[in-house]
């Protein structure tokens, strides 16, 4: 099996949903000799495949880098860094933006409670 899963293909439906298609290489069958090894490999590329979605489904929560008012002081972005998240599938890093409060207080990531559209 191949070790990692090419990019997938990303099709945008007519209502802006997406068919993101995987291929995943799998050996002809005379040519698997362990069932553990096996097992790891097909983990391995679930793994992969649950990363890229997870990758695409949390860019919907990080913000567009607007100043945020709430009910603490106001909070300005110092623009994207990458930030390493824990997922089911494994660790992903991905860029986010990375907010300050005044007078240069600790920088920390805001995540917004909805998707963007929604918000």
């Amino acid at each position: 099996m191949a070790p990692s899963p090419p990019a997938p293909l990303v099709v945008t439906l007519p209502d802006g949903s997406l068919e993101m298609h995987f291929v995943v290489r799998v050996p002809p069958r005379e040519d698997i000799s362990s069932t553990l090894a096996f097992e790891r490999d097909v983990r391995s590329a679930t793994a992969k495949i649950g990363l890229a979605l997870m990758e695409y489904g949390l860019a919907a929560f990080d913000t567009e880098g607007e100043t945020l008012h709430g009910g603490g002081p106001r909070l300005t972005s110092k623009g994207q860094q990458s930030e390493t998240w824990q997922t089911s599938f494994g660790a992903l890093t991905i860029a986010r933006h990375v907010y300050q409060p005044p007078p240069g207080g600790k920088p920390m990531c805001h995540w917004r409670t909805g998707p963007a559209s929604s918000a």
